[in-house]
């Protein structure tokens, strides 16, 4: 009988460590400014949002997010504008990298001699063709960093 109770007992423990875990690993990272998907040349929805987890800073995409599949060169930017306009090149930005996926969460990190409260928005961008796919206004960022959001990896043109 005793083997039987300390066998559910740890069972429990087990299955309260497994329960607690992810929900301890979220309330870790410090949620920041989130903003919603609009369309400018194609059909993005979803959230966008800067995150603050391990001494770092990503833009997460939210579960709800999804983007067409026409691109072929999407990439995740940040811009120091509130609206982002069709075309990109010529302006100031910062490439996060290729979209991993048109739609669910993921994760970019932005480096950390980035200024937050310079980013005003999240894209969704084709290079290839110069077009946003959409984009995610952000409420100015007040998360860690010090410098501002210039600097030659800011553009391309």
């Amino acid at each position: 009988m005793k083997r039987i109770i300390s066998t559910i007992l740890s069972t429990v423990l087990i299955s309260s460590a497994v329960v607690i875990a992810p929900i301890t690993s979220a309330l870790a990272a410090n949620v920041g400014s989130t903003g919603s998907f609009s369309k400018v040349e194609k059909a993005t929805t979803g959230k966008a949002t800067i995150v603050h987890d391990g001494g770092r800073n990503y833009v997460e995409l939210s579960a709800d997010f999804e983007t067409s599949k026409d691109g072929p060169d999407l990439k995740v930017v940040l811009s120091p504008e509130n609206i982002v306009p069709l075309h990109l090149k010529g302006k100031t930005y910062l490439n996060l990298g290729a979209l991993k996926t048109f739609k669910g969460v993921q994760r970019y990190e932005i480096p950390s001699d980035v200024n937050l409260k310079e980013i005003q928005s999240v894209a969704i961008w084709c290079e290839q063709f110069d077009a946003t796919f959409g984009y995610a206004p952000l409420p100015i960022a007040d998360l860690r960093s010090s410098q501002a959001l210039t600097g030659q990896d800011l553009y391309v043109r």
